[in-house]
């Protein structure tokens, strides 16, 4: 979590997940509790979870890597429960 708000950020972070474990990295996010009861209802969520221990490890784009319930991956590299996971995620805004 950050105090400011970024609209064009590089964020590359290591993640490992525990056995049947759902988390995800939810970004862009507009914290107003009288609009919205949870983060993942303003802003997108990289998924990160067991996709063979969990339930939605068998839903198309609800696995590890995903853009949750929106994009898929391109290519799968999860690694086992257990072991580090690089990821990024990039964002730029472009001016005109």
């Amino acid at each position: 979590m950050t105090d400011e708000e970024y609209e064009n950020f590089d964020l590359k972070l290591e993640w490992k997940i525990a056995k049947n474990g759902n988390s995800g990295i939810i970004f862009f996010v507009h914290e107003d509790t009288a609009k919205y009861k949870a983060t993942y209802e303003t802003g997108p969520e990289m998924q990160v979870l067991d996709n063979d221990g969990h339930p939605d490890g068998k839903i198309v784009k609800h696995r590890a890597g995903d853009l949750y319930d929106l994009i898929s991956c391109r290519k799968e590299t999860v690694k086992p429960v257990g072991e580090w996971n690089a990821a990024e995620i990039k964002s730029c805004q472009w001016q005109t």
